[in-house]
C-alpha cells in the first residue's frame, strides 16, 4: 500500500421512520431481519500453538490519547468532536434527533461514552494502534459549515515508521465523513503497511438501528456498502517444507475424475482395475469457490484466492475490484510470488498447457481488476521473473509487427527474458535440447494460444496440431521445471495448470477433457514420484472451480432404436464400455468405440448432441445469428442421430458455463494435515503459507 491512495467513507446516520424505512433497510441503518454478513475469509482451522494472532478491533487497547485537541465541527445537520491525536471521533450528536420523545430529550449522539472507549475511527497501522503509538500534528481550526458548503482536516503522523495523512471531509447537506489517506515511508525504505480501522458506536433502539458504516471507495466508484473481516494468523517459526507444489486442473470435478479412471483404469465386476494417482493422495477436503460479487465464481478470483489468501471478485486478479475504468488502480493483495519474493530466496515456477497469460498462471503474479489485459500480465510475469515460466500464449511476449502478436506496442518481452538469462523453448525437441544443457532459468513458449490437448496431439491430429506439430507434452514441461527448480537448495513453489481440461468442458467436449484429466493426473503421479524422494515437499491437487459434468452410463450403438438417445444405456442396461489400452499408455487406444461413456454436462446454449466424439476437431455447440444471440451450430444437424437440445443459458452464452459444487482438493507432505472436512478456497494459501513459515521470515 506503499504511496497508494485509499479512500474511506463513514456513513454516520440514523434513519428516520416513516418514509425513509426502505432506505434504512437497504442502507443497513435498520436491520428487521437478521442476514448474515459477507465475511471476507472464513474462520481458519485453529492456529497451532506458536502461532501468534492479531486481535480483534473490539479488544484494542482503551483509547490512550497522545498529545492532542479537541476539532469542533458544526453543519446544521450535526455537531462532530475530532481529537487531534489520531484523527479520533470523539462525538456524533444529530441535531435533529432526539434520544426519547420527552421535552427535554437529549440529541442522538452516536458515539456513546462507551464507544468512544475504542477509538471510533481510529486507524491501525501494521496491528498497532496509531492513536497512542503514532505522532500526530495537526494544522487548522474548527470547522463551521453552512448549508451547501465542505471543510476538510488533515492530520499527519508517523506511526511505526510511516508517515500517514489522513484528510477527513464533511458535507454540511449530509452524514456522511470521507477520508482520503496517503501511506508512505518515513525513511523512503519500502515497507508493507497494512491499515484498519476501528468503527464503534452504540446501537439503540433496542440494537435496530446500526448508526456507523465502513465502505471503501476509490474515484467516486461507491454504489454501496459492505461488510468484511479478515482473519489474520501467524506461522510458525521454521518451515515445515522447503517446496510446495500446487497443481491444478482448471475445472476439474469428480466427473472429470470419475471418466478418466473409467477410461484409463477400467472396470471388471464392478471393481476399478486401478487408481488414479491423485485417488492416493491421504488428506482430503471441499472446497468452497464463491467470489466476492457472486456465488458463482470464473479462474480469476478462485486462482487468485489461492494466491493471495483473499477473496475478489468474478474477473479480477489480486486485487480488491472497484467500478472505476482502469482496471490497474485497485487496491491490490500481495501474490504468493511476491511474498516469496520479498521474505526467501526460493525459486519460482509457473507452468500451464494454456496461454501463460490466462487467469489461472497469471494469478500468481497478477494485478488487474480484467483477467483479459493479457498484455500487461506479461509484464507481471518480466517484474517477478519466475525461475520457470512455461505455456502458450507467445501471441503477449512478441512486439505487434511480428506475425501473430497481439500486442499493441512494440515491447519485446521474449527478448526481455533473454537478456535476463532465460533459456528459451519453442517446440518439443527444443525443449528437450535445452534441458540437456540443465538450464538455470527456462522460459518455453510453445503456442500462440492454448496449446492442443492429449486427444488431438496422441490421436486425431486436428486442432492447430498441423501448424504447431511439435508440443510438449504436460508432462515434459513438469519434468523440465522440476530440475530446473531442483538447483536451488532454498527449495521452490511451482504450480502447474492443466488448463484444457476446463477450455473443452466448456464446449460440451467432454472426451477431450477426460484425456487432458488423464494427462493431469500423470503429471499428479509425477509429483508424487517427486515427493517419495523429497519428502519435504507439501503438494496439494485441485481444481480452481467445478463444471457440471456428470457420466450416467453408456452409448451402445448396437442397441436397437431410431433415436440415439434410445442408444443411451442406463442402470443394468448400461454395461461396460469397450475402450482398449493396447499399448498401456494409460488413454484409450480410439475414443471413438462402439460402447462408450455417456457423458453430459449439465449447463449449455443450444446445440445438436451427437452422442458421439467429435473426430473432426473440438467440438462448436453454438454460433451467434444476426441478432446477436448464440443458436445451435448447424455444422453438426446432418450427423446421424443428432438431436437438437433448446440450452437452458442466456442466449448471450456460447458455451457451458461454471458450476458452483465444491471442488475436491488432496494433499501430501508437510502441513497436508490441515486439510480436511469443508474449507475456504482461500485457506490453501495459509496452508501453504504456513508450511513455508513465511509470516515468520
Amino acid at each position: 500500500m506503499d504511496d497508494k491512495r485509499t479512500f474511506l467513507a463513514i456513513a454516520l446516520a440514523i434513519a428516520v421512520l416513516l418514509a425513509w424505512t426502505p432506505l434504512a433497510e437497504h442502507m443497513g441503518w435498520i436491520q428487521p431481519q437478521q442476514r448474515p454478513a459477507a465475511t471476507q475469509e472464513a474462520t481458519p482451522a485453529p492456529a497451532p500453538a506458536a502461532q501468534t494472532a492479531v486481535a480483534p478491533a473490539s479488544s484494542l487497547p482503551v483509547f490512550t490519547p497522545s498529545a492532542g485537541t479537541d476539532v469542533k465541527v458544526e453543519t446544521p445537520l450535526y455537531s462532530a468532536v475530532i481529537y487531534s491525536g489520531g484523527g479520533i471521533l470523539r462525538s456524533f450528536t444529530l441535531k435533529h434527533y432526539d434520544e426519547t420523545i420527552k421535552a427535554d430529550s437529549p440529541k442522538v449522539n452516536l458515539i456513546s461514552p462507551e464507544a468512544s472507549q475504542t477509538a471510533p475511527l481510529g486507524l491501525t497501522v501494521n496491528g498497532q494502534p496509531s492513536w497512542s503509538t503514532g505522532q500526530w500534528s495537526f494544522q487548522g481550526s474548527d470547522l463551521n459549515l453552512k448549508a451547501g458548503e465542505q471543510g476538510s482536516l488533515t492530520f499527519t503522523g508517523i506511526v511505526d515508521g510511516v508517515r500517514v495523512t489522513r484528510v477527513i471531509s464533511f458535507n454540511a447537506d449530509n452524514y456522511l465523513l470521507s477520508e482520503n489517506i496517503l501511506v508512505g515511508s518515513a525513511d523512503q525504505a519500502p515497507r508493507t503497511v497494512r491499515l484498519g480501522f476501528t468503527v464503534a458506536a452504540t446501537p439503540f433502539s433496542n440494537g435496530k438501528y446500526d448508526p456507523t458504516r465502513l465502505a471503501w471507495d476509490a474515484n467516486e466508484s461507491f454504489k454501496e456498502e459492505t461488510s468484511a473481516r479478515w482473519d489474520v494468523y501467524g506461522t510458525p517459526e521454521k518451515a515445515k517444507a522447503k517446496n510446495v507444489i500446487l497443481l491444478i486442473a482448471d475445472g476439474l470435478s469428480m466427473g472429470h475424475r470419475t471418466g478418466a479412471r473409467l477410461l484409463s483404469k477400467g472396470v471388471t465386476n464392478g471393481m476399478y482395475n486401478g487408481k488414479l494417482s491423485m485417488d492416493t493422495l491421504p488428506y482430503t477436503a471441499m472446497l468452497g469457490t464463491c467470489s466476492v460479487d457472486s456465488i458463482a465464481a470464473d479462474s480469476a478470483n478462485t486462482a487468485s484466492a489461492y494466491m493471495t489468501g483473499h477473496k475478489s471478485s468474478v474477473n479480477a486478479i489480486g486485487v480488491y475490484a472497484d467500478r472505476t475504468k482502469d482496471p490497474f488502480d485497485d487496491p491490490r493483495q500481495e501474490t504468493i510470488a511476491e511474498l516469496l519474493r520479498r521474505k526467501t530466496n526460493k525459486s519460482i515456477g509457473i507452468v500451464s498447457d494454456a496461454e501463460i497469460e490466462d487467469a489461472t498462471p497469471a494469478a500468481v503474479v497478477s494485478h488487474t481488476r480484467k483477467r483479459s489485459e493479457k498484455a500487461a500480465i506479461v509484464g507481471m510475469f518480466a517484474g517477478i521473473r519466475p525461475e520457470v515460466l512455461i505455456g502458450g500464449g507467445s501471441a503477449y511476449f512478441l512486439p505487434r509487427t511480428v506475425p501473430g502478436s497481439k500486442r499493441k506496442d512494440e515491447k519485446d518481452y521474449v527478448e526481455d527474458f533473454r537478456k535476463a538469462g532465460y533459456t528459451l523453448a519453442t517446440t518439443r525437441t527444443e525443449l528437450m535440447s535445452v534441458m540437456d544443457k540443465n538450464p538455470d532459468r527456462l522460459l518455453g513458449l510453445f503456442h500462440t494460444g492454448n496449446l492442443d490437448g492429449a486427444l488431438d496431439r496422441k490421436q486425431l491430429k486436428k486442432g492447430t496440431v498441423s501448424k504447431f506439430p511439435d508440443q510438449p507434452d504436460l508432462t515434459d514441461s513438469m519434468n523440465a521445471a522440476l530440475k530446473v527448480l531442483s538447483k536451488n537448495p532454498n527449495g521452490f513453489f511451482l504450480t502447474l495448470e492443466a488448463g484444457l481440461v476446463d477450455k473443452y468442458t466448456h464446449p460440451l467436449d467432454w472426451e477431450r477433457a477426460i484425456y487432458d484429466t488423464i494427462m493431469f493426473d500423470k503429471v499428479v503421479a509425477q509429483a508424487q514420484a517427486f515427493c517419495d524422494a523429497n519428502p519435504d515437499t507439501l503438494l496439494i491437487v485441485t481444481g480452481d472451480h467445478t463444471h457440471s459434468i456428470s457420466v450416467i452410463g453408456t452409448v451402445d450403438d448396437n442397441l436397437p432404436g431410431e433415436l440415439m438417445r434410445d442408444k443411451v444405456g442406463i442402470y443394468g442396461a448400461a454395461g461396460y464400455p469397450n475402450y482398449k489400452d493396447e499399448n498401456g499408455d494409460g488413454y484409450p487406444d480410439d475414443v471413438n468405440v462402439s460402447k462408450r461413456l455417456a457423458a453430459f454436462i449439465g449447463n449449455y446454449p443450444d446445440h445438436y448432441e451427437t452422442y458421439r466424439p467429435k473426430l473432426d476437431g473440438p467440438f462448436v455447440p453454438a454460433v451467434k445469428d444476426e441478432n446477436g444471440h448464440y443458436i445451435a451450430n448447424a455444422a453438426y444437424k446432418d450427423i446421424p442421430g443428432a438431436q437438437f437440445v433448446p440450452g437452458n443459458l442466456p442466449r448471450t452464452e456460447s458455451t457451458g458455463v461454471h458450476a458452483i459444487d465444491d471442488l475436491v482438493v488432496g494433499a501430501r507432505g508437510p502441513n497436508a494435515d490441515q486439510i480436511h472436512g469443508f474449507m475456504n478456497s482461500t485457506e490453501v494459501f495459509r496452508i501453504m503459507s504456513e508450511a513455508l513459515a513465511l509470516g515468520n521470515k
